[in-house]
């Protein structure tokens, strides 16, 4: 660590992998104080992956995402649009954006009018797309398109990160 007060605590997780896929809600994180030989933390999520097919292609997957969008950003430029394949799980984002667009955009939507959803684990299109920046709007939404049926199961403000951390995390311990 590159200070001592960042060594008092390590952190471990360990993810199960699916292929070259890492499911993030099936994982162990062990957080401990290494000078006193203690558990701070355990955690075990246990959100098992469906393991379901890819039928719908990355280009099918934008297609879907970008109709989606049009739908409720009917005057916002788009400047980038990423897909990668990855498991995700069903959120109800994309629906409040969808009904709520003001306040999901605020993040002022009341609790009793969240949309809940099932826990379901499965591979998705991560679908973000990017626009043209406007001040007190969102800059990008990432879409989870479901890779058999094509549905969009949830969604988000950001790509997830989990991704991208652990594919530099890979590199660089290969």
């Amino acid at each position: 660590m590159e200070t001592e007060e960042n060594s008092y605590i390590w952190y471990a997780t360990f993810y199960k992998k699916y292929g070259d896929l890492i499911n993030p809600y099936e994982r162990v994180s062990v957080n401990f104080i290494p000078t006193i030989n203690e558990i701070y933390q355990l955690v075990i999520e246990r959100d098992k992956f469906e393991d379901n097919e890819i039928k719908i292609s990355e280009e099918q997957a934008i297609e879907i995402a970008k109709n989606k969008d049009n739908e409720i950003e009917q005057n916002r430029e788009i400047i980038n649009i990423e897909a990668e394949i990855g498991i995700g799980k069903m959120n109800a984002d994309a629906y409040l954006r969808e009904t709520k667009k003001d306040e999901y955009e605020k993040r002022e939507i009341p609790k009793e009018e969240y949309y809940v959803t099932d826990k379901r684990v499965r591979r998705v299109w991560f679908v973000s797309i990017e626009y043209e920046k406007e001040e007190d709007k969102i800059n990008r939404f990432t879409y989870y398109v479901d890779a058999t049926t094509g549905e969009i199961i949830g969604g988000g403000l950001y790509k997830p990160s989990i991704i991208e951390n652990l594919k530099e995390d890979e590199n660089n311990f290969a």
